[in-house]
């Protein structure tokens, strides 16, 4: 199909837009798991020396595995069936 078909076809054009959002959002979830476990790593290397709360490890911790739940959730239901 050509760049000028592809743009008067808009189901595939729809389609096409659809999957392009689906993978923008899959890579901003995960660029958000990593930064929040850099988070965590920094914490608990405070934790480490003596400089910070076990409470707030265990809340970070808590967090990134309800994050990475989230995001194995998302990926099983990210097929376009389940759109």
């Amino acid at each position: 199909m050509s760049e000028a078909d592809f743009w008067t076809n808009s189901a595939s054009a729809e389609s096409f837009i659809r999957e392009v959002k689906l993978k923008k959002q899959s890579v901003a979830d995960y660029e958000a798991l990593v930064r929040q476990l850099a988070d965590y790593e920094v914490l608990l290397s405070f934790w480490e020396a003596g400089e910070g709360a076990e409470q707030e490890i265990d809340a970070h911790q808590n967090a990134l595995g309800r994050a990475i739940e989230s995001l194995e959730v998302k990926k099983v239901l990210s097929s376009p069936e389940d759109s």
